[in-house]
């Protein structure tokens, strides 16, 4: 599933659970509803949604609700029960925007979750929902849509981002490999509506006995350009990743899309050790690594 189609299936989530949410509380309270929220989303993606927590809803201009103790169910070959399950989820999104289709998120917050993400050995993904269309419907997506999240049927622009404490565990049916990745603390905030993202890093990625710690931070384009992908997105990030020095600076687009490709990217650490424990192959052991590299161009066409 392409990553447009995912977003895609995001927004639907939202606008489902807001609306419904707006709908329910103009005359009763949404826990009420639960029920009926739940089956909204399931009709959406063919998988169960649970709250054990209450609905917070304040409605005004920009409308906060906040869901506790949510799951989400997994596929019904999955490895466990649940793809998802989240301690905490906020969003502050601005009212008006959704008459005209839009959808602007002011803030969006994600806290305590477990997210499941893996591929069986007969190549099935439990990111492939029910009732979404697979990449052989691209160019009709295209066409129908203006070629990306940000055109046609879904506009979606999001403010100050903030991720606590989030695990993601993937897993390959076809390699028997799980990599474990924690996000202890994530932030992305423009320093006013519509500019460009500070972002903020700090996680570990663990493949078995190996952890490789990441600690970035500098800033991207804005939201709303990064969801689009009609043009390469400013990049400008410098910290550490897998015990290497790392700087990131140029432009690229979202990653179905990425011919406009422009990076400049630098390395500086001991050789490859860091990098071995996850990856196949064995690697040459060579001296102290100082990389720069510029790339441009497309995956298929890049030139160093």
């Amino acid at each position: 599933m392409r990553w447009r189609t995912l977003w895609k299936i995001i927004g639907v989530l939202l606008v489902a659970l807001v609306v419904a949410a707006v709908a329910f509380a103009l005359n009763l309270d949404p826990n009420d509803h639960k029920d009926r929220i739940s089956a909204m989303v399931e009709k959406q993606t063919g998988r169960a949604v649970s709250f054990g927590g209450p609905i917070d809803l304040d409605i005004g201009t920009t409308t906060s609700l906040v869901v506790r103790d949510v799951s989400f169910s997994n596929a019904d070959w999955g490895s466990r029960p649940d793809m998802a399950t989240i301690g905490l989820f906020e969003i502050d999104i601005r009212l008006f925007p959704l008459i005209g289709g839009s959808i602007d998120i002011e803030r969006l917050m994600l806290r305590d979750a477990d997210i499941l993400i893996e591929r069986d050995g007969q190549g099935r993904s439990n990111l492939d929902f029910a009732g979404a269309k697979d990449d052989s419907d691209t160019s009709r997506d295209a066409a129908e849509d203006g070629g990306g999240v940000g055109g046609g049927d879904l506009d979606l622009g999001v403010g100050q981002l903030r991720i606590e404490n989030v695990l993601v565990t993937a897993i390959d049916g076809a390699t028997n490999q799980t990599i474990v990745a924690k996000l202890e603390r994530a932030l992305a905030v423009p320093s006013e509506p519509g500019a460009p993202l500070d972002v903020d890093i700090d996680g570990n990625i663990t493949l078995g006995a190996n952890v490789a710690l990441i600690d970035l931070a500098g800033q991207v384009g804005t939201s709303k350009a990064i969801l689009s992908g009609s043009s390469p997105v400013p990049i400008n990030l410098k910290g550490s990743a897998l015990g290497y020095e790392v700087s990131v600076t140029g432009g690229v687009r979202q990653p179905d899309n990425l011919d406009g490709v422009d990076v400049s990217i630098s390395i500086v650490g001991d050789w490859l050790k860091a990098i071995q424990p996850f990856v196949s192959t064995a690697l040459p052991k060579l001296g102290p690594i100082d990389l720069n590299a510029h790339v441009t161009g497309s995956p298929d066409a890049a030139r160093g």
